[in-house]
């Protein structure tokens, strides 16, 4: 299963100069409870802006068309074929999150499966965006307030099937 999972404003923003639009904690400890066991992708850009590389507990995956990329325990995927196969198709128990950025948000959205986004209650200067969510392509089945340093929401959608 293909899981995108993002933290946005109001705006859909998810960041500027490649570093998150506000720190929250306890979204930051939502991402971990919800990835750890599991695969996480990032695109180059936001895998190099990660404080912590690779991220423990999960099977870090970077993609990129850089050849010379080369990480101990991290895999390097370079087409999108390369990431459907293990989310759809490996006989494998993961699930693979989409953790970032723009690009591979929407080179990847039309492949997903469920995406869980923290909509944050707060309008922020952004560079990025996250992809618009059409509601005739997702419902939302979860929805959880938080209190942080912004409030935000972590909302859960599935990708709805014809006549749904």
């Amino acid at each position: 299963m293909i899981t995108l999972i993002a933290c946005v404003d109001k705006n859909m923003g998810i960041g500027k100069d490649n570093k998150l639009l506000v720190h929250l904690p306890k979204d930051l400890e939502h991402f971990k409870n919800t990835t750890e066991g599991h695969m996480v992708l990032f695109g180059k850009n936001t895998w190099d802006s990660l404080p912590v590389k690779p991220l423990p507990n999960r099977q870090n995956i970077v993609m990129t068309r850089n050849i010379g990329f080369r990480m101990p325990t991290v895999w390097r995927f370079d087409t999108i074929d390369d990431v459907l196969w293990y989310g759809k198709y490996s006989k494998t128990e993961n699930q693979v999150f989409i953790c970032g950025g723009e690009a591979i948000y929407k080179l990847l959205m039309p492949y997903a499966d469920e995406l869980i986004i923290s909509h944050m209650d707060a309008e922020f200067e952004a560079d990025t965006f996250f992809p618009r969510i059409e509601e005739d392509e997702w419902m939302l089945y979860s929805c959880e307030g938080v209190a942080d340093n912004v409030y935000f929401e972590i909302a859960k959608y599935y990708r709805r099937h014809k006549g749904e």
